[in-house]
């Protein structure tokens, strides 16, 4: 549960109000990575994987690394992405439904910075 960027951790932060919220098995917290925080959701209920993972980002691609880490289908899976590959913004939350996919109203709308 320990992101480093460039051999460094990087900064815990308290959580953001307003963002996902946890489940009764899961914890928010947030993390700060050049000046911007971000939230990050664990799964209490899956135990940590002890695997390190040690990538080199080379110039022109990206790391998509999901924000529900112990249950994010992200590059840790798939590796790297071209940045040639990305064809769009994310601007707006449009949908956002719980673990019995109900819907969470309050994100609806909410911009995406």
């Amino acid at each position: 549960h320990t992101l480093r960027l460039n051999g460094s951790d990087v900064a815990p932060a308290e959580p953001t109000p307003a963002l996902p919220r946890p489940t009764p098995n899961a914890k928010l917290s947030s993390e700060t990575i050049g000046g911007r925080t971000y939230s990050i959701m664990h799964d209490l209920e899956s135990s940590p994987s002890d695997e390190i993972i040690d990538v080199h980002v080379p110039p022109g691609s990206i790391f998509v690394l999901g924000d529900n880490r112990d249950n994010s289908f992200d590059s840790r899976q798939f590796g790297v992405v071209p940045v040639s590959s990305i064809e769009g913004r994310v601007m707006v939350i449009w949908a956002s439904l719980d673990e019995a996919w109900t819907p969470r109203w309050e994100r609806l709308g909410r911009v995406v910075r």
